[in-house]
């Protein structure tokens, strides 16, 4: 069996021993302590990665483009129901960038004294949740495109106990057969694969499972990459969708931060002042490391010349 990279198992009790004082301990369960885990991933953790924009949880979603279709969903998993980029995807598999407009350039095509105001406008607005394509018959509307494709931040799965999770024993062609088949895996359930190393990434998103027979479960499709390989390997986790017994956030140093946030809730909860901020001076010094370690992503970038005057580098 593969390494146990601090799945809930091993973060629960870790988790116990921050805060230190038994009072604190004593009050939380771990289900409780579960909640205070999802809350801090997703209110300070992921808002802190996402800000340094260095493409972390960018996900690509495909949806088949329909020339006469000019309305899509957003991604149910995009985070906060924002968009990365759009684009088109033609049968070469090339991208062509689709503009954003604003509502107000769409008001009206020509001016006052009826001359055209940029009639090769084209591109997409957002509506509510809503991707809405506004496409001239020049430049956009043609069934040459195969796929409308949307990068966006993908929320993280919440995190769950790993008996509530079965991980993946072996694999033969569709069917994985995992360690345990918790009680309300149906196949009326959809499911997510996830990742058991670091970055621990979800290999495919509400996977439909058309058999049960033991602890072997047999699944419609399973992830491949580019050149028709399995990505789901030996070790990883069968979850049911939108669950994960492990953190979606960088191992190490995330995980730290992740763990003293969650120590400083449990204190703040516990009505501890002094301890609580004494752990959130500790996690303040946490999250600049972490800062410093996810920006810049690649370290061995060129120097960029700001300015056009500038000479050997320097501004």
């Amino acid at each position: 069996m593969s390494l146990d990279y601090s799945t809930t198992n091993t973060l629960l009790p870790t988790l116990r021993l921050l805060p230190l004082m038994p009072s604190v301990q004593q009050l939380f369960q771990d289900s409780d302590l579960l909640t205070i885990l999802n809350f801090e991933m997703i209110s300070k953790i992921y808002p802190l990665i996402d800000n340094q924009t260095e493409e972390y949880f960018v996900t690509l979603g495909d949806v088949p483009y329909i020339q006469a279709q000019t309305i899509y969903d957003l991604p149910s998993r995009a985070l906060a129901g924002k968009l990365r980029a759009l684009s088109f995807v033609d049968p070469s598999n090339n991208e062509i960038r689709i503009p954003r407009l604003r509502p107000e350039d769409l008001m009206s095509n020509v001016n006052a004294t009826g001359l055209a105001i940029n009639p090769a406008l084209w591109g997409f607005y957002l509506q509510n949740n809503k991707v809405v394509l506004y496409l001239s018959s020049v430049n956009g509307g043609t069934s040459n495109y195969k796929t409308l494709r949307m990068r966006y931040i993908r929320q993280p799965n919440q995190l769950v106990l790993n008996n509530q999770c079965g991980q993946v024993v072996s694999i033969v062609g569709n069917i994985v057969t995992v360690d345990q088949v918790p009680s309300n895996f149906t196949t009326t359930q959809l499911y997510d694969m996830i990742s058991n190393r670091p970055n621990f990434d979800a290999l495919q998103d509400d996977s439909i499972c058309t058999n049960i027979s033991g602890t072997a479960m047999t699944f419609s499709s399973i992830p491949v990459d580019q050149l028709g390989n399995s990505t789901l390997k030996v070790g990883d986790w069968i979850c049911l969708s939108g669950q994960a017994p492990i953190a979606q956030v960088p191992y190490t140093p995330g995980y730290d931060l992740l763990l003293q946030l969650a120590a400083a809730k449990c204190l703040e909860i516990h009505g501890d002042v002094q301890g609580f901020n004494v752990a959130m001076s500790q996690a303040s010094d946490m999250k600049n490391y972490l800062i410093s370690v996810l920006t810049p992503r690649v370290d061995g970038n060129v120097i960029r010349l700001t300015t056009p005057n500038s000479l050997y580098g320097w501004d």
